[in-house]
């Protein structure tokens, strides 16, 4: 097994933890579906966003199998996104008591913050680990930085138009993306 097999399985499992929460969490929302008294998009959407954001990492990881790893720095670059992403997920999915599932749309406002700051820093320490594996160009980073930029700006806007505007947004890239030849990887 090479060191990035390795790694990867390591980092395949950390990313797993987060999909199974994401994947518990819509288990629940139907489960208790006759209890949800107000309804989210925004929360569905954002749920979805977080889960795509994080198999695209874990798809796109697949781009450093040819590097070699040579430094400790460049394992944690691979693991910490991986650790980040679950942490996002927690965040999304916190039912912090059974109210919190009868409005979805109080609980998109009150988790805001948290969602968006962990999103955010998932998507900056993603950019660190191309940056300290690769350890060159990277070819979108302008792209990358305005929209995780702007995703970390959802955690201190509360304005409903932009976040419903930026969540279209966000929706319509990860399907661009999903209908992307894999040729995009590298």
């Amino acid at each position: 097994m090479s060191l990035f097999e390795f790694l990867m399985t390591i980092a395949s499992v950390v990313v797993a933890f987060g999909v199974g929460e994401i994947a518990k969490y819509w288990g629940e929302l139907i489960r208790q579906r006759k209890q949800i008294q107000k309804f989210s998009w925004l929360q569905i959407a954002w749920s979805l966003n977080v889960l795509l954001n994080g198999l695209f990492y874990w798809i796109g990881m697949w781009a450093y199998s040819d590097l070699e790893f040579n430094y400790f720095y460049q394992i944690f670059a691979l693991v910490v996104p991986s650790l980040i992403f679950v942490m996002t997920c927690y965040a999304i999915t916190n039912l912090r008591d059974p109210e919190s599932h009868r409005d979805l749309n109080q609980k998109y406002w009150l988790d805001a913050k948290s969602v968006f700051i962990t999103l955010a820093l998932f998507g900056y320490m993603s950019l660190v680990a191309d940056w300290l594996i690769v350890g060159h160009n990277l070819d979108n980073l302008w792209i990358t930085l305005v929209l995780t930029s702007a995703t970390f700006s959802l955690a201190f806007v509360k304005n409903h138009m932009y976040h419903y505007v930026y969540t279209s947004i966000s929706v319509v890239l990860n399907i661009a993306f999903i209908l992307s030849p894999l040729s995009v990887l590298g």
